[in-house]
């Protein structure tokens, strides 16, 4: 049986570091999170309510869910958000931040 300690007793870890671009939108009660390493989110992407984002997106990116993933980007050479496929969620698109 595990020995019960305060959460002020438990310690704490050095974590990861978050990198948050210019204009995004965090919307209410969403949760960026990172353990270890780097979690960036590119300029001017959106995070819907209630979002948990555990990795990182590229730029003009709407990110919604638990855990968050990408539905729609910026398409720049037309002027359009498009949908993104569901089937290349494990891809990330190559983007600057």
């Amino acid at each position: 049986m595990r020995a019960k300690l305060l959460v002020s007793d438990q310690g704490v870890t050095q974590g990861g570091r978050i990198i948050i671009g210019q204009n995004c939108w965090l919307g209410y009660g969403s949760v960026i999170f990172c353990g270890k390493g780097e979690l960036s989110l590119g300029r001017n992407s959106v995070v819907g309510a209630n979002s948990v984002v555990m990795k990182s997106f590229p730029p003009y990116s709407v990110i919604v869910g638990n855990p968050a993933r990408l539905v729609k980007m910026y398409d720049e050479d037309s002027g359009n958000w498009v949908r993104v496929n569901p089937e290349t969620q494990g891809e990330e698109p190559s983007m600057p931040l």
